[in-house]
């Protein structure tokens, strides 16, 4: 009796390099928010607001009022339309285990956990194009083959591409379509763009997925949120796993959000600056074409990526491979990393990368 799924079978598991001492550019984290400075006034409010002892040997509050709050007010939301959730993924996952489909529309190339937890569900992924820059378009958008999808997902900045969506576009597309609307924020807090998560009162299917785990810098924490209207939160809860956010993971993010929030807009500025600095840099290295990001990423095509990226591992250095249609294979590079390891990148890739109309060095 094989009682393994072959769309499960089939794939990779998710095997993360343990040597910290690469440069990891490749999953998008944040640079440091919380600083060390900090801690004993975290202690101190830790002790105000709970018994120590106890928070380690009790199960943690899956309701978490306190954070929940906190976050609500942050993004303009009720309270009643907030649900915590192990990070932003662990909202994806629940959604695709929670909802009846049969189809799920997302843009190529897009966050790969989408097409991992629909599929292996049984869905069918439609995939849309965007365009040779990595942008959205919007008559792909409205495609009759995605809107006839009982779900949609759309990351805006997306990852890998960062490449956004105007509140009108969003607004024009829940017009035309009546499936749900998954619309992941995560990078939001690098762009300009506002959160539509103020608006999800208004929407029977939009779903609004935030995290901690980028601009907050609380990606060890597994802290993220889906914002909706109280009838998807309440069905929502009634199939998540309890327990997934620890009484630590909550203090701390709640503290936080609390207390941090000036940290946090400095560590995104910072890191938009590094991001535009980034791109100007690659301009100059002969074969690339930057794409323009919102997140805290770059996302650019040059010469033969894969061997380049290949290259930057034998140095130490991690960025992740992405195919973009009529493009080819692109590199994205994380950008939190701070100056001087931004120029060891730059150096490395200009090493690697082969003047124009020269062939790359034999493997």
């Amino acid at each position: 009796m094989d009682l393994f799924k072959p769309e499960i079978a089939g794939r990779r598991a998710w095997n993360e390099i343990e040597d910290r001492t690469y440069l990891r550019l490749h999953q998008n984290e944040s640079s440091a928010l919380f600083p060390s400075a900090r801690w004993n006034d975290f202690v101190d409010w830790l002790r105000t607001r709970t018994n120590l002892e106890r928070a380690l040997v009790e199960y943690p509050d899956v309701q978490s009022p306190g954070l929940t709050s906190v976050f609500a007010r942050l993004v303009g939301a009720g309270e009643g339309e907030i649900l915590l959730t192990a990070g932003s993924t662990a909202g994806i996952e629940l959604i695709a285990h929670s909802v009846n489909a049969s189809r799920i529309a997302l843009p190529n190339p897009t966050f790969f956990a989408y097409e991992r937890f629909f599929a292996s569900r049984g869905a069918r992924v439609v995939k849309f194009d965007l365009d040779e820059s990595g942008r959205y378009l919007e008559r792909e958008l409205h495609r009759q083959d995605v809107l006839d999808c009982e779900v949609v997902a759309l990351c805006s900045p997306n990852n890998p591409t960062g490449a956004g969506l105007s509140e009108d576009a969003i607004a024009r597309f829940l017009e035309s379509y009546k499936g749900l609307l998954i619309l992941d924020e995560a990078f939001l807090d690098y762009a300009s763009e506002p959160s539509f998560a103020s608006r999800v009162g208004q929407y029977e299917n939009l779903i609004v997925l935030r995290t901690l785990s980028k601009a907050w810098g609380l990606a060890s924490l597994r802290v993220g949120f889906l914002v909706a209207n109280q009838k998807w939160i309440d069905y929502l809860a009634r199939a998540r796993m309890p327990f997934t956010v620890t009484a630590l993971s909550q203090a701390i993010a709640e503290f936080t959000l609390r207390s941090c929030e000036a940290e946090m807009r400095a560590s995104t500025e910072r890191t938009v600056r590094d991001r535009e600095w980034l791109e100007d840099r690659l301009r100059s290295v002969p074969g690339t074409r930057v794409f323009k990001s919102h997140g805290n990423f770059v996302f650019f095509s040059i010469g033969d990526a894969r061997r380049i990226a290949g290259e930057l591992k034998r140095n130490r250095i991690l960025v992740q491979v992405f195919e973009l249609p009529r493009v080819g294979a692109c590199l994205r590079v994380s950008v939190s990393a701070g100056r001087e390891a931004l120029e060891r990148l730059v150096t490395q890739i200009a090493k690697a990368a082969p003047p124009i109309g020269q062939a790359p060095p034999p493997k």
